[in-house]
């Protein structure tokens, strides 16, 4: 399907392209701020010859401009331009003990795939090259990684979950640098973004955690809540660079939520007539705002404020 045919479609299927959201707190209404809600378009991948089927993550390389899909179900990586074309995809071996939660595209085109214990290492074309050697982290045995990035330097960072939580900075071939313990200041590191420090999600206690180069937390914030800003099962989390902001999808209010960078909540949008289990979550360097969820099609939007 060429472009024009799925931005025709994205416009058939929303009657009304554009909605006015307000931030629904008195904060931001008080202050006179209104944003509006620009939908884009939305993709299943079904031209690739099988519909998504359980969307376990999204990553956006803006060198390629390319959204890479983990379709969990399917068992397979979809690569895609930022505007919704299907380019490839392929499948995850099944003879390969790879654990799939989380998938990065690192600065030598690499694609990891990370869960579990392990690292999985792919080419563009889908071959598999093995695994990213872990062998080197201290205490690898409670190693339950639950998300990976890679900084300007191709550094890989783990976080990883559980008793022994922490952020783990590995060079580009798995040699070990260092790490940051939870030491009580959090359980999961959910959706790990390395700018500026890290900007991570702890989805067990509804919080997001912002810690500096040194370990030490800069912003936490988060309330179990069903009003603006709340959160009740958060799931993915994503920074938009170009307007400063942090974006969370919240699965069971079936909502993303828009932070500035200090945790004030300025908008959010969605709910049962758009989303159904909302649970991955992208934003590219445009500010668009991709979101996955369990209807298995990923809806494009764009905040105007």
């Amino acid at each position: 399907m060429c472009k024009a045919h799925i931005r025709h479609a994205a416009k058939i299927t929303l009657a009304v392209l554009f909605m006015f959201i307000s931030a629904a707190s008195t904060g931001a209404e008080e202050a006179g701020e209104k944003y509006r809600l620009k939908y884009l378009f939305s993709t299943d991948a079904k031209t690739t010859g099988y519909k998504l089927r359980g969307i376990v993550g999204m990553y956006i390389d803006e060198t390629a401009k390319e959204l890479y899909i983990l379709d969990g179900g399917n068992r397979r990586v979809v690569i895609m331009d930022i505007e919704g074309t299907p380019l490839y995809n392929f499948r995850i071996p099944q003879d390969k003990d790879i654990s799939f939660s989380c998938i990065v595209v690192d600065k030598l085109g690499r694609i990891l795939i990370a869960g579990g214990k392990s690292i999985a290492i792919f080419d563009y074309r889908g071959e598999f090259k093995g695994f990213i050697d872990l062998s080197g982290i201290p205490d690898n045995e409670t190693l339950m990684i639950q998300s990976v990035d890679v900084d300007s330097r191709n550094h890989i960072y783990i976080g990883s979950s559980g008793v022994d939580a922490r952020i783990i900075e590995l060079d580009e071939n798995g040699k070990f640098i260092s790490q940051i313990k939870a030491e009580g200041k959090f359980v999961n590191v959910n959706s790990l973004n390395v700018f500026n420090g890290y900007t991570f999600l702890d989805a067990g206690n509804f919080r997001i955690i912002r810690l500096n180069e040194s370990g030490e937390v800069t912003v936490k914030f988060g309330v179990l809540s069903s009003l603006l800003g709340g959160l009740s099962m958060p799931s993915g989390l994503a920074l938009d660079r170009t307007n400063d902001r942090i974006i969370v999808v919240d699965t069971n209010r079936m909502k993303a939520i828009l932070f500035n960078r200090d945790g004030k909540a300025l908008y959010e949008f969605g709910g049962p007539q758009m989303f159904r289990w909302p649970r991955a979550i992208a934003v590219d360097r445009q500010g668009h705002i991709y979101v996955g969820d369990g209807s298995d099609s990923i809806r494009v939007f764009e905040v105007v404020e």
